[in-house]
């Protein structure tokens, strides 16, 4: 999407060529900048805020990215990471365990390169599991996980000798066009554009995508992604040609294994139909619990203490060189980051590999020389207390061992509960809020906690510290109407606004990004009001006044899940918002006056 881009006194403004929302990028949001390439260019930027969103940007030129860079550096970002600090400091915390292999590896493929915003350069995550056909999965059990050591097509042992002897054919080719560029033990890549659309077929949008990539039809049916276990099986020992590696989706997002939207994918020639995706038996069919427990699995001390040396071959001094010979770790030399194609002279040749590239994938950037540090694996902490054991025999899971179930209240692995701390408040507490300082907040009913917090660095830490920075409770439910705000306690209660008498509301909610605030109302309405900080005014906040009214009446049916509603605005700016209903509820939306 092609849109103007200006950098103001206080953040970044992208304006859109037709009536959509101008996006606003504040510079005490930007948590970190890294360099990127598009369609094989190194002219792109990717920014990332505090709040986990990001923007991919793709300029003209590489001079004018560098000129974007150094302006936005000129405004001094308070919370941005400088590019020294971004791996160090989550190589570190890793190391320490402050941070969860799965953050780690999505920071590693961040400053490697690889983006959700580009499939060519999807993040690339590791098959971490083998076992895909045992009824029960002990995670205490060794032999149920993939040789992290070694890449995913010499999983077996007999495999090796083959890569090898190939890596030699080539190496004295004199038949193999691609020759001249150097010998490699892999002709294809573990991750390109066409494994993640493999991959992700079943959802929207990526099906439409996957279909533009096949020219409008689907793949043959036994071609199409339908069993864990034959994935497992083609890349690590059937196919001589499949190397893939997982992506993300394979450790947090069920949905993409489940056939929601009954796509006909054909019927494979042993005359099943392809649906939902095969899952291993112990998952008795349930995607969500496949989730959960795999990303146990890539949670687990086996994984974290053999995960450095993956990092070896997709990102370190494996990658390149004599080290990937000796570890049959070699692709073809065209498909690795960098490549400058325009110092390929010969038009025919720049177009070959170009369109190689494109079909084949490309390595991450390198970013280790040398062996990837360990983690400092703890052995398993015994979670039962000096206490003595718990007294639950609750198992919730009958065929999956070894699992850690946290230390929370009611964990099937902790002990039976006991009071630690006591008091009595002058009202009843409705419920409690978790701020993101750790704090913990009773609220009675009809009252809200307003906060807005605010980022900085901290040298030695990789997380931002998280600090307090405004925050008011706002009360209703008055016999005159008024809904009032007390943000000082040296300051007398503020009366922000007046409810309707024949609406009145009964809940209220704040997102975390403090852009908006969200009324509900007896009828089922919801009003919503633009919130901003106004530190010149009394009371600290001030609120629009037209607000963006949402009412129980129309066709958008909200079944008890997450859905987001895109909603008429009658030439306004086009806005989203989420709902949850236990109920069918009937949700039509008016854009505001302004």
């Amino acid at each position: 999407m092609r849109r103007e881009f200006l950098i103001g006194s206080n953040g970044l403004y992208f304006f859109p060529e037709h009536d959509e929302e101008v996006i606003r990028c504040e510079f005490s949001s930007v948590r970190e900048i890294h360099n990127r390439r598009y369609l094989l260019r190194d002219v792109a930027m990717e920014i990332f805020l505090t709040d986990g969103q990001s923007l991919l940007l793709a300029f003209e030129s590489t001079d004018q990215r560098a000129q974007v860079y150094k302006r936005i550096l000129a405004n001094e970002p308070p919370c941005l990471l400088s590019n020294d600090q971004k791996l160090s400091l989550a190589t570190a915390a890793w190391q320490r365990g402050e941070i969860t292999n799965f953050e780690y590896l999505t920071h590693v493929n961040k400053c490697a390169g690889r983006t959700f915003n580009d499939l060519m350069q999807y993040p690339v995550f590791p098959f971490v599991l083998a076992d895909y056909h045992s009824s029960s999965l002990d995670l205490n059990n060794t032999n149920i996980y993939r040789k992290l050591h070694k890449p995913m097509p010499i999983q077996h042992e007999n495999k090796e000798a083959y890569f090898r002897e190939k890596y030699h054919e080539v190496e004295t080719s004199d038949c193999d066009p691609m020759a001249e560029f150097g010998p490699y033990h892999f002709g294809s890549l573990y991750s390109n554009s066409g494994i993640v659309l493999h991959f992700l077929i079943r959802m929207l949008p990526y099906t439409k995508m996957f279909l533009r990539y096949q020219d409008d039809n689907f793949d043959l049916p036994d071609r199409t992604f339908h069993s864990l276990a034959t994935t497992w099986s083609l890349s690590s020992r059937e196919s001589n040609t499949d190397v893939k590696e997982l992506i993300p989706e394979f450790f947090m997002m069920p949905e993409f294994l489940e056939n929601q939207n009954e796509f006909d994918f054909g019927v494979r020639q042993n005359g099943k139909t392809i649906g939902d995706v095969e899952l291993p038996p112990w998952c008795h069919g349930d995607a969500r619990l496949f989730i959960l427990v795999h990303r146990q699995i890539l949670e687990s001390s086996h994984v974290s203490g053999h995960l450095h040396h993956w990092m070896d071959l997709i990102f370190g001094y494996k990658q390149k060189g004599r080290a990937a010979v000796d570890a049959i770790n070699c692709f073809r030399p065209m498909l690795y980051y960098g490549l400058d194609l325009e110092a390929i002279k010969d038009p025919n040749d720049r177009k070959a590999v170009e369109s190689m590239i494109k079909s084949y994938g490309q390595t991450p950037k390198q970013l280790f020389v040398n062996q990837h540090p360990k983690r400092q694996v703890q052995q398993k902490i015994d979670e039962l207390s000096s206490h003595g054991k718990s007294s639950c025999n609750i198992k919730p899971l009958w065929d999956v061992f070894g699992l850690n179930w946290g230390q929370y209240v009611g964990s099937p692995g902790m002990p039976d509960p006991q009071v630690v701390w006591h008091t009595l408040c002058k009202k009843t507490i409705a419920r409690l809020v978790a701020l993101e300082t750790g704090e913990m907040v009773g609220l009675s009913d009809s009252v809200h906690l307003l906060v807005a917090y605010s980022y900085s660095n901290d040298p030695s830490l990789y997380n931002l510290r998280v600090n307090l920075s405004w925050s008011g409770i706002l009360t209703w439910d008055y016999p005159d109407l008024t809904v009032r705000l007390k943000s000082n306690i040296d300051h007398p209660t503020i009366n922000l606004m007046v409810e309707d008498l024949y609406d009145k509301i009964t809940c209220c909610a704040t997102p975390s990004s403090f852009r908006h605030i969200f009324f509900g109302h007896a009828s089922g309405g919801v009003t919503v009001y633009r919130l901003r900080r106004a530190p010149h005014r009394i009371t600290g906040i001030s609120l629009q006044k037209s607000p963006i009214s949402l009412r129980s009446s129309g066709s958008n049916h909200v079944h008890g899940r997450l859905r987001r509603l895109q909603y008429p605005s009658n030439g306004q700016r086009r806005r989203k918002l989420h709902c949850v209903g236990h109920q069918p509820v009937y949700i039509r939306a008016f854009a505001d006056a302004n």
